[in-house]
């Protein structure tokens, strides 16, 4: 049975913290995928994400490359060509959403990504109101996960 992980992370992150935070996306992924982790899910905003999906990409184009990304596409204006090329596999969320900036839309979507992973890595400090109801729905939901960020 194929496992999954979501990944979610906060759109900025100190420039200072990038090669911390990609190591330590490295070794958690690293870790996940010899744990029998396979597809890895993404959002696909902001730096973390950034950072995590250059991790996977370059772990699949080497020692593993049976390991597959999926992009959920918060904002989806029917053009499922731009998609990014480091995506395996692409799920449009909401068509036409007039205001890319929809709250309770990308709180679905993180939702949706919480209810289809086995595991979720975050990225999120203190200061992140949204992101923070994405870690404590995880919780409720009993999905285990690791916050890679240190509390600000």
């Amino acid at each position: 049975m194929k496992k999954s992980c979501c990944i979610l992370g906060q759109k900025r992150v100190s420039f200072k913290k990038h090669d911390d935070v990609f190591e330590a996306v490295f070794e958690q992924v690293k870790k996940l995928i010899k744990q029998g982790y396979s597809e890895f899910i993404f959002e696909g905003q902001g730096q973390f994400d950034n950072i995590a999906r250059l991790v996977v990409r370059i772990l699949s184009l080497g020692e593993y490359p049976h390991i597959k990304t999926v992009y959920y596409q918060s904002y989806n204006d029917g053009n499922m060509e731009n998609l990014p090329p480091v995506f395996d596999k692409a799920i449009p969320f909401a068509k036409n959403r007039p205001d890319k900036q929809n709250t309770a839309c990308y709180n679905q979507v993180m939702q949706v990504m919480i209810d289809k992973a086995d595991f979720c890595l975050f990225y999120v400090t203190n200061k992140l109101d949204g992101l923070k109801e994405a870690v404590r729905y995880a919780a409720e939901q009993n999905k285990p996960f690791v916050n890679l960020a240190k509390s600000d």
